[in-house]
């Protein structure tokens, strides 16, 4: 008997010991490994660590864009999706989404002057290029069912963008009016920043965020009147209108009942 729990330990020892020497060699084999030129590291509980902080991630990332070379009046970015290490076009693909990329870029690069204290000047210039190409270069017709648009979907290295463009899932002369709300958006936020009218008038601005009357007429991206001179919008300015909100319960009153007979018809 007493032989018998000598060998299972034994065999206990051994396995215990193989099952450290395989951990350790997988370890170091997985040490070894590089994720996008960068050697894997690894906590003690086997996690991966990031090769990079956040912030350095953030300044590499800008200051790559931020050397763009600029042709055609813009930055390469900014006239192109799909692009090499290089800045230059991808000969596969011209396909290009100016509404979405632009409009975005704006947003991001707003946000990061802001965080940065505004100390980089370059920074809201591409900003502004990405803005100047929206209302200049990518939009629809002025006249048309729907004129005057952002386009979501285009032809990259186009100055302006040909009335019959669309790419991707759009047909020619299409538009994707949630791609348009982004643009809009990010050129409000642009006019914030540099009070230039190109991007937002003051009678608009004052209208939609100051709680102001009119002081022309309001019409929307198509030329239709809105709202006329002199008129005011409902419940004041901006901060008025954020602090009216309110959150509602959307769960139904048989919600409850619905649960606990599901519940049981599951487990039954």
């Amino acid at each position: 008997m007493k032989s018998r729990l000598v060998v299972k330990h034994l065999i206990a020892s051994t396995l215990v010991l193989f099952l450290s020497v395989v951990t350790l060699a997988q370890t170091r084999r997985i040490a070894q490994v590089e994720i996008g030129n960068h050697p894997a590291a690894y906590d003690a509980d086997g996690c991966l660590l990031p090769w990079i902080s956040w912030q350095n991630a953030i300044e590499l990332e800008m200051q790559w864009y931020l050397n763009c070379p600029v042709t055609h009046g813009y930055p390469n970015f900014v006239w192109m999706t799909f692009m090499d290490g290089n800045y230059q076009p991808d000969a596969r693909r011209s396909d290009f989404i100016p509404a979405m990329q632009n409009g975005m870029g704006i947003i991001s690069y707003l946000k990061y002057y802001v965080y940065t204290q505004r100390r980089n000047k370059k920074v809201l210039e591409w900003a502004k290029y990405m803005g100047d190409y929206l209302i200049k270069e990518s939009n629809t017709p002025d006249t048309g069912r729907y004129p005057h648009f952002t386009r979501s979907t285009g032809v990259s290295a186009r100055f302006p963008q040909p009335a019959d463009c669309g790419t991707q899932g759009d047909r020619p002369y299409e538009i994707e009016p949630d791609k348009g709300a982004i643009a809009g958006y990010a050129l409000v936020l642009l006019y914030q920043e540099t009070g230039e009218k190109k991007y937002l008038t003051q009678a608009e601005w004052d209208y939609w965020y100051g709680g102001k009357p009119a002081a022309t007429d309001i019409v929307n991206p198509f030329g239709k009147l809105m709202e006329r001179a002199g008129n005011v919008r409902d419940g004041g300015d901006i901060w008025q209108r954020l602090g009216n909100i309110a959150v509602w319960n959307s769960v139904m009153d048989e919600d409850r009942y619905l649960t606990r007979r599901w519940n049981e018809f599951i487990t039954s």
